[in-house]
């Protein structure tokens, strides 16, 4: 109750300070900045009444009002953007409020990609920003106004970032590209594979195949004429630069958390976890109010009673040498103590058992939080170290900020 009196009176004494500002024009200069900004459309929806229906309470907000969301500077800093509700519908349009104009306009559907920039991402010097318009890739200059588009395809882009030698870098799937933004010329840095690493030949599976290797000439040349090819693949990737390097395999049954370029375009911090399903096929909840006007079964998150534990490992791949490197936990205090033992005791005690505490890793996952634009993994400006945000699975208030310098 303090907090919204404190900001309630707040809001009252800007109004009674902006009210003043306006009426106390005859000793000073009139701003050349809108005194307001303007409703960029009317609200015949809305109403003003003393007393509240139930009714209308649960009716359509738009009696209420339309007001501006997701509001944002323009590059250039002459105007703001922002996206208000459609009257009659939940669709939103785009409006543009230039600060020399009285009215703002809506900003048509051909040039939006020319202003979604508002979780763009900028060059060191500021003079380019680069974002995403349905997936795909935009470079705006600041200075000039112009927009080049670098992808127009149906994968969806994510995860710019401006390298330390200018160039654009981007995660399309599993794999990263840098794109120079002079000549548009697009690369491919790094991919990730979950899978095991490919084998030249395997080795024979029983005496059989052992012995026709053994007896038959002609299968023993064609497996060696297939090492040969892949051992040839393998030192034309490491020699020459103009052909894309061969995946990282992270193995197996494995899931992709998360991957972090860093700066300098030489590394890439990724956590896995292995395979497991979020819900069982019993998982199921009745929807009482669907299109269909019938009850329906709707596929749902697991009970929590039911979840497992989930661990993340930390791999560091090094995209000049190929180098692939697991980072160990170890190191976290608590990293293996059993943190429930008194919770796990007193159960037992109740059950008439007897229970034994042990030291055993802890199942360890990378934190995300709904706010965070880079996750949990943040890169230094060069490149030369990373910060994790690590927590335990088991939600014991553990949580870990770990540097690690390369």
């Amino acid at each position: 109750m303090t907090l919204k009196l404190a900001v309630a009176t707040s809001a009252f004494l800007l109004l009674i300070s902006c009210t003043n500002t306006v009426q106390d024009t005859g000793n000073r200069q009139t701003s050349t900045q809108p005194q307001a900004v303007v409703q960029s459309a009317p609200n015949p929806g809305a109403i003003i009444a003393t007393e509240l229906s139930l009714n209308q309470i649960m009716a359509d907000q738009d009696w209420v009002a339309r007001s501006p969301e997701s509001a944002y500077w323009i590059a250039d800093g002459s105007g703001v953007l922002f996206a208000q509700k459609r009257e009659g519908s939940q669709l939103r349009d785009w409006f543009h409020q230039s600060l020399t104009d009285a009215e703002a306009h809506q900003v048509p559907l051909e040039r939006l990609h020319h202003y979604a920039y508002n979780d763009g991402v900028y060059s060191q010097d500021r003079s380019l920003l680069a974002y995403t318009f349905e997936g795909n890739v935009f470079v705006l200059d600041v200075q000039s106004g112009v927009v080049r588009q670098f992808t127009r395809d149906a994968v969806l882009q994510s995860q710019l970032k401006f390298l330390s030698d200018g160039r654009l870098s981007y995660r399309q799937g599993n794999e990263f590209f840098v794109v120079d933004t002079l000549t548009g010329l697009t690369a491919q840095l790094a991919s990730l594979a979950t899978r095991d690493a490919p084998e030249a030949m395997a080795e024979p599976e029983d005496f059989i195949a052992r012995e026709q290797l053994a007896l038959i000439d002609f299968v023993q040349r064609e497996r060696d004429a297939r090492a040969e090819r892949f051992e040839q693949q393998q030192t034309l990737q490491q020699a020459n630069s103009s052909v894309v390097a061969e995946p990282f395999y992270v193995g197996a049954n494995k899931r992709i958390v998360a991957a972090s370029l860093s700066p300098a375009g030489d590394r890439i911090l990724v956590a896995i976890s292995a395979q497991q399903e979020s819900r069982d096929e019993s998982d199921i909840m009745p929807n009482y109010v669907a299109e269909s006007g019938r009850v329906t079964a709707e596929e749902v998150r697991s009970r929590v009673a039911d979840a497992k534990p989930v661990e993340h490992e930390l791999l560091l791949l090094n995209l000049l040498t190929g180098d692939q490197t697991s980072l160990s936990f170890e190191s976290l205090p608590g990293w293996d103590e059993d943190v429930l033992a008194a919770v796990r005791i007193e159960n037992h005690q109740a059950q008439g058992k007897t229970y034994v505490s042990e030291h055993k890793p802890r199942a360890i996952t990378l934190m995300f939080g709904s706010g965070w634009s880079e996750g949990a993994i943040r890169w230094t400006d060069d490149g030369s170290s990373a910060a994790v945000m690590l927590e335990a699975w088991d939600n014991n208030g553990d949580r870990q900020l770990r540097k690690r310098e390369f």
